[in-house]
């Protein structure tokens, strides 16, 4: 008899266990496939054009020219100028900075390195955020890492999902309700400026929290306002012209087809849970209006008000937020600044999911949540195994990488043009330096437009700037590119 009941306690034991780790388990199945997926798409098609603008800018703080151009109070116009290092001043400092110590070990392969660690910020971020709100961890790790999240936010700039985390973080202390929240709002907004639109939450915290966390925001701004006077003389510079960039050219007052289209990429990830976040609140009414055997003694009493107004907050700046931008924004920007509104629904969901499962008795010792992130796992997984195939052939990612053999075959073409050695215009000027030809921008800065060669791609997207011909003399045609000579042009030796 003892040893049926030591045998029963053996099994109850491995049972708990297995019960306890289980969801570590799936959390690192579904990290590892989405790390498969995204390596995958770099191995494949490389980095796209705003990852490799920050990439440039990690290697600008090794390159010395960067920090005598600093000292000599000459860093504005050699930053405009873009020759032997590149920094575009509309963005925020951080993601260049973030890339030091990967570049620093990983050399020109750095990249792998730099992804490994955005997909583990962002877990932390959604473990730290999951035990603030106590929902499970492996409910928001389904809704944070969907495809629409790592390609979207991640592979296109390198930008977003550092964003997304950061304010994952600060939004955790709001709902701990600590001061540094303050320093963590701030550090977002180092990684993507809008992300500041979030700065009002502060005003949720209690008193004494609040005027802290508002100190201590203004005094971790202090250093990157103070760079902006030294280099632009103007301590916004930076957040202006990031602003003034963004809306721009934009056509109409309420651009609401790139709203519609927008949508079309930002929602479809998060319509499982959505869908079974809607229908457990459909049943806890019904049941509490018209029947009371499956709703426990906790059904009646009223839901935690301040984790539901951190969340009802966060789902409403976001959504304004995201609207005034995408009515002058474009098709190229709207999506992968849909990480505002992901992440108050992606946080709304996983709330009633987890709420409204332990207000709901269900017949068995299978809850209802167990249930639901069941079936969250299997559609995530499915579409973490199809990712690669859906999202690599679309928009915008059919579009040139920074692996294209395109850039190979123009090495080719300008050393045969005897061009090799010289500095060049081009609308694809990035990539360009990325693949290691000196190329500016596409404007009339130290009038380099009216004197250097111009390398112009003639299917370029969204990045397709407009480049001034009205000088242009001669111009060579070939598949994808032409290269044109401005009247008296020269060449300026890119290795002096």
């Amino acid at each position: 008899m003892h040893f049926e009941r030591a045998t029963i306690m053996k099994e109850d034991s491995f049972a708990d266990t297995v019960k306890e780790f289980a969801p570590f388990l799936l959390i690192l199945i579904i990290f590892a496939f989405a790390l498969t997926d995204i390596i995958t798409i770099y191995n494949v098609g490389g980095i796209q054009w705003d990852f490799a603008a920050e990439v440039l800018w990690a290697k600008s703080l090794l390159s010395p020219a960067f920090y005598h151009a600093l000292f000599s109070g000459n860093l504005a116009n050699a930053i405009d100028y873009g020759g032997s290092f590149y920094f575009e001043s509309i963005r925020p400092p951080l993601i260049g900075i973030l890339m030091l110590p990967f570049l620093a070990l990983g050399g020109s392969n750095f990249v792998p390195l730099y992804l490994t660690f955005g997909l583990l910020l962002l877990l932390f971020a959604v473990l730290y955020i999951s035990r603030a709100l106590e929902t499970d961890p492996l409910l928001l790790t389904l809704l944070f890492f969907t495809p629409y999240v790592i390609f979207y936010f991640f592979m296109l700039t390198g930008t977003e999902i550092i964003a997304m985390s950061f304010l994952l973080l600060f939004m955790g202390l709001v709902l701990k309700k600590r001061w540094e929240s303050g320093v963590m709002i701030a550090i977002a907004g180092f990684a993507k400026y809008n992300s500041l639109i979030f700065l009002p939450l502060l005003l949720l915290l209690p008193g004494g929290a609040r005027k802290k966390a508002f100190v201590s925001f203004a005094l971790t701004l202090l250093p990157w306002l103070l760079i902006n006077t030294i280099i632009w003389h103007n301590p916004v510079y930076s957040y202006t012209l990031s602003t003034q960039s963004f809306v721009k050219d934009k056509a109409g007052i309420f651009n609401t087809a790139v709203i519609t289209e927008s949508l079309k990429l930002i929602l479809p990830d998060l319509v499982p849970a959505l869908l079974i976040a809607i229908a457990l609140l459909l049943f806890y009414v019904w049941q509490r209006h018209y029947g009371r055997r499956h709703v426990t003694k906790h059904a009646l009493t009223r839901f935690p008000s301040y984790k539901y107004t951190v969340v009802l907050a966060i789902l409403l700046i976001g959504w304004i937020g995201w609207l005034l931008g995408s009515a002058a924004g474009s098709l190229n920007d709207s999506p992968r600044e849909g990480y505002v509104i992901y992440i108050g629904i992606a946080l709304l969901s996983g709330l009633l999911i987890t709420d409204l499962s332990k207000r709901i008795r269900m017949p068995g010792r299978i809850s209802l949540k167990t249930y639901a992130t069941a079936l969250l796992f299997i559609v995530t997984l499915a579409m973490l195994i199809s990712a690669f195939n859906s999202v690599y052939n679309n928009f915008p990612f059919s579009s040139y990488g920074s692996t294209d053999p395109i850039y190979q075959t123009l090495r080719s073409t300008l050393a045969a043009d005897g061009l090799s050695n010289c500095s060049v215009i081009s609308n694809n000027w990035v990539y360009l330096i990325y693949a290691g030809i000196e190329a500016h921008y596409p404007y009339s800065y130290n009038y380099t437009e009216q004197h250097y060669p111009i390398v112009y791609f003639t299917d370029l997207g969204a990045n397709n700037s407009a480049v001034n011909f009205n000088n242009v003399t001669t111009r060579l045609n070939y598949t994808d590119f032409y290269i044109a000579f401005p009247r008296n042009w020269t060449c300026v030796s890119s290795n002096p």
